[in-house]
């Protein structure tokens, strides 16, 4: 059977939205290849609750990696295909609390 496999950098650059040769997707990077070896571990063997440790939006990003959740856009015609993965990182957001400063 294939396997599916993107950069791990550009997973964390998507997730961060940051340039893949950024300080905070290569510190990232670095701290997930220094605790599993390498990133074939990362997006596939380690657990999720491991990596999450480390980084919860990631983890969050590669369960959803590993699941198929993601959106994968095709490339064709020159064009290289995508990933996108906002809907595997979303936080709750806390409602916005309107007070009387505001007006």
């Amino acid at each position: 059977p294939y396997v599916h496999l993107m950069p791990l950098a550009e997973l964390i650059s998507t997730v961060y939205g940051k340039g893949v040769t950024t300080k905070t997707v290569q510190s990232i990077w670095q701290k997930l290849i220094d605790n599993f070896g390498n990133e074939i571990n990362v997006l596939i063997e380690s657990e999720i609750s491991d990596i999450e440790k480390i980084d919860s939006k990631v983890s969050n990003a590669i369960g959803a990696f590993r699941n198929h959740t993601i959106d994968i856009i095709p490339g064709g015609g020159g064009k290289y295909g995508e990933i996108n993965i906002e809907s595997a990182v979303k936080e709750e957001k806390k409602p916005k609390v309107i007070t009387l400063d505001n007006f």
